[in-house]
């Protein structure tokens, strides 16, 4: 019996959906958890998790952390100017994904979901495969303007196989732009 799915048809259906999220996709940015340093401008307090809010006189030398230089910064009461008795800085950068973004979807797997929880404030994104893991432990995504965070964990997909893309359906938490049809 002949086989109809040959690896040319899957090399053509891999460089196909590229160049469609290429084409048609949108950038979004994905917040993840952020990255945390301790602050080196005082002393940490491990009972409470935050600074103790005293100056750590062996910080004498500027130091970059995060791409941010961080001098010394002296102080004798109130709380650190550097954290701002924190006791760690955190680094909240967002990926830029390419997504294709789909507003109001009719899906049949999302049917299954609660009342009150379907319409508009549903959105599915479809991205290269690659940022399953980022999407997947996303802390939330700015698509459109509008913060979304997952309803449930991403799935990848692709033809037989051969995965692709990762498509994720987000729910709206804050009121933003309007959002496309």
């Amino acid at each position: 019996m002949g086989k109809i799915v040959t690896k040319a048809i899957k090399r053509v259906y891999k460089d196909l959906i590229k160049q469609v999220i290429k084409d048609l996709g949108e950038p979004i940015l994905i917040y993840g958890t952020p990255e945390v340093a301790d602050c080196p401008d005082c002393l940490f307090d491990r009972v409470t998790g935050k600074s103790k809010n005293i100056f750590d006189s062996s910080f004498v030398a500027p130091t970059t952390i995060f791409d941010v230089v961080i001098n010394p910064q002296s102080f004798t009461n109130g709380r650190c100017p550097v954290c701002k008795g924190e006791g760690r800085l955190f680094d909240y950068t967002p990926k830029t994904v390419r997504a294709i973004v789909k507003w109001r979807i009719e899906d049949s797997e999302m049917e299954r979901m609660v009342a009150g929880d379907e319409g508009s404030n549903l959105v599915r994104i479809k991205a290269k495969k690659s940022f399953y893991e980022t999407i997947r432990d996303c802390e939330y995504a700015m698509i459109d303007g509008v913060k979304c965070v997952l309803v449930k964990p991403p799935v990848i997909r692709g033809l037989g196989q051969q995965d692709e893309l990762v498509i994720a359906y987000l729910q709206a938490v804050s009121v933003g732009g309007s959002i496309k049809e």
